[in-house]
């Protein structure tokens, strides 16, 4: 089996803010890696765990367990929950502009037109690559990418059959995994549920029940979490109020439904 890094974040409380210390780089067995740590573990065979690189991506529907892989050079996730538009999962980038910030999200290569120009990214890098720069003029910088569930348009769809996410990424710093619904800035006021990802230099496999993502406390409008993953709309992944005029790489090499993945690229 290749060497790779991975988080297993198993809904354990200790772990919604403290998962920087739960990641090591290791070789063998992987259960009891994690069992130091008071964490359960799934098989990292791929006949069991799900698919292995590259073997469905891009073919299959998170629902169906597969997962999308950069390796395969589309910058479109198959959700499953397209609304016949065929605009649902393709990768976008935001940042702060609009509350008057300058932060940015900046591409290695030059995109291409369409909906779809992100495909020159995922082709150049094996996943979607991408530069942060947090800048000024926002007291809460913020930049990311994203995908929808649905369709270009913010429509929710109910997610809680994938049980989670499973990620595979490399970043210069943390990055939040947040979900959205439909009507967020309504729903929890963008007291979004979240989990925050360490910085890791190798590809690293992260393994997220929907349990482990929470709100912030005393702000904005608490919400049950089910109300959120069975309304789901958008997954973003955001960097935020980190240093300014730094640059922060990462790199998301695969991405599916929870247990779908069974190693990184």
């Amino acid at each position: 089996m290749k060497r790779f890094s991975r988080i297993m974040l198993a809904a354990v409380s200790a772990c919604l803010f403290a998962c920087t210390d739960l990641y090591e780089d290791f070789e063998g067995d992987l259960g009891a890696t994690l069992a130091q740590n008071g964490l359960s573990s799934s098989s990292t065979n791929s006949g069991s765990k799900g698919s292995s690189n590259g073997s469905s991506g891009g073919s299959g529907s998170f629902a169906d367990g597969h997962a999308w892989y950069g390796a395969n050079g589309t910058a479109r996730i198959i959700t499953g929950f397209d609304d016949g538009t065929g605009t649902s999962g393709y990768w976008w980038s935001y940042n702060d502009e609009p509350e008057g910030g300058t932060s940015t999200v900046t591409w290695p290569v030059a995109l291409g037109n369409g909906i779809d120009s992100l495909d020159e990214v995922v082709e150049a890098c094996g996943g979607l690559c991408f530069t942060v720069t947090l800048g000024s003029g926002y007291d809460y910088r913020n930049a990311g990418v994203a995908f929808n569930l649905v369709s270009s348009d913010n429509v929710g769809a109910d997610a809680s059959g994938w049980g989670g996410l499973d990620v595979c990424y490399t970043g210069d710093a943390e990055i939040q995994v947040r979900l959205e619904t439909e009507n967020e800035e309504n729903v929890t006021e963008w007291n979004s549920y979240k989990v925050t990802l360490p910085a890791v230099s190798s590809d690293t496999l992260v393994s997220i029940v929907w349990g482990l993502f929470a709100q912030e406390e005393y702000w904005g409008v608490e919400v049950p979490l089910s109300s959120i993953y069975g309304d789901l709309a958008t997954i973003k992944f955001q960097v935020s109020e980190l240093d300014v005029d730094v640059e922060y790489d990462f790199n998301i090499t695969a991405v599916g439904s929870y247990g779908s993945i069974a190693s990184c690229p």
